[in-house]
């Protein structure tokens, strides 16, 4: 008799927490995701955050938060990761009542892209770990990684001829909001320029010195359309990382960049591909949109926004959309803009346009990446050959 009452009365006592559990579990529970930054250069580690808080009386033995992220973000810790074609990741806690978790990773990004930490899932099972309930995570979570920057004696050379080609002709003036320093006035000194406090304190004319600045602005259009078909995938993806590279270095010496490609890019939360897996020249889906044309900038930061835009491309479309633009920059350009291409596509009806534009005197400065086995199709004074390791693809 004994038994039987003891099995009715532990009967109750899973029946009700049971109940309890279904009816409470989710009630003040939240988890989410977050990195440190948005972003990170290629190679560069980054923190992810997982924060789990349970706003109420009712503990919880076992909580799993089940994600999935590209395999490319590698983590510190790998011990609750399963890899396939995504890094599946299953994170176990036991939360208390009223508790906050924080658990903090390192991840390194090794390869260019846009990424979203997708598929997150809540499961908890009750106090007789016998019942499990379960619901979708809304997360926001993602994570921009730049293209690699090529740092290197060649790249240095290239920079310095690119450089010399801006610096001929380009017009400098003063940047009254970049100040140097004062010094003593000089008959060819500006009376604008006068320190008056720092004049009367020594009794000696000084005048401000400022930064001289450019008023010519680089343009880098990037045609992401192969001359061949052998390894069209690597080449590319080295032709987008020397498109950042060239503008990184732009930026660093405080000239105005602004930036086109005919690539497309993903709206990676529509369930769609996550970010480029190996051939960046596959065709485009009804989904994917143009990438979008970054506007002038001088400052250093504004190489954030043109690798963001990089760093989302994931296909791209024909040489033909291209030259409509190199089309309308020849009908209607400016003699103070010079224009860098970027393109392993360098062909007759290509390079008839570009040389179009050189006499139309355009100030006109052509890369042209391509493998080492392969040697540049055609060759004009404007342009730059830029070897690829082939045995690197």
């Amino acid at each position: 008799m004994k038994l039987i009452i003891a099995f009715i009365a532990l009967y109750i006592i899973f029946a009700f927490q049971k109940e309890l559990y279904r009816r409470n579990w989710n009630k003040g529970l939240s988890a989410k995701i977050s990195f440190d930054r948005n972003y990170i250069e290629y190679g560069e580690e980054n923190e992810m955050k997982i924060e789990i808080s349970n706003k109420k009386l009712l503990p919880l033995p076992v909580f799993q938060l089940k994600y999935s992220i590209d395999k490319s973000l590698v983590f510190n810790d790998e011990k609750n990761s399963t890899i396939t074609d995504l890094c599946y990741r299953n994170e176990a806690f036991s939360v208390l009542a009223n508790q906050k978790i924080t658990r903090k990773y390192i991840i390194r990004g090794t390869r260019r892209g846009f990424f979203l930490v997708s598929n997150g899932t809540i499961q908890v099972r009750d106090f007789f770990l016998i019942s499990t309930f379960a619901r979708q995570v809304d997360n926001d979570a993602i994570i921009y990684v730049f293209p690699r920057k090529i740092r290197t004696d060649s790249f240095d050379n290239m920079m310095r001829g690119i450089m010399g080609e801006v610096s001929a002709k380009r017009s400098l003036i003063y940047d009254n909001l970049s100040f140097r320093g004062i010094r003593e006035y000089t008959r060819t000194d500006s009376q604008k320029s006068i320190n008056w406090r720092q004049t009367a304190k020594r009794n000696d004319l000084m005048v401000n010195l400022y930064d001289y600045t450019m008023d010519r602005e680089v343009k880098i259009f990037l045609n992401l359309e192969a001359d061949n078909m052998i390894a069209t995938g690597y080449l590319l993806e080295e032709t987008i990382c020397l498109a950042s590279s060239i503008a990184r270095r732009l930026l660093e010496r405080k000239i105005a960049v602004s930036f086109f490609s005919n690539g497309y890019m993903r709206d990676i939360r529509s369930g769609e591909a996550l970010s480029l897996s190996g051939d960046v020249s596959e065709l485009h889906t009804n989904r994917d949109i143009p990438c979008p044309y970054v506007g002038k900038g001088a400052d250093l930061s504004h190489s954030i926004t043109i690798d963001k835009s990089l760093s989302s491309i994931t296909s791209t479309g024909a040489t033909e959309e291209f030259m409509k633009i190199l089309k309308k920059e020849t009908k209607y350009g400016a003699q103070n803009i010079q224009y860098i291409i970027i393109s392993p596509y360098h062909r007759e009806d290509l390079l008839t346009e570009v040389d179009k534009m050189n006499r139309n005197n355009l100030a006109v400065t052509m890369v042209v990446p391509h493998y080492d086995t392969i040697p540049l199709r055609e060759k004009r004074s404007y342009m730059y050959g830029w070897e690829v390791k082939k045995n690197d693809s």
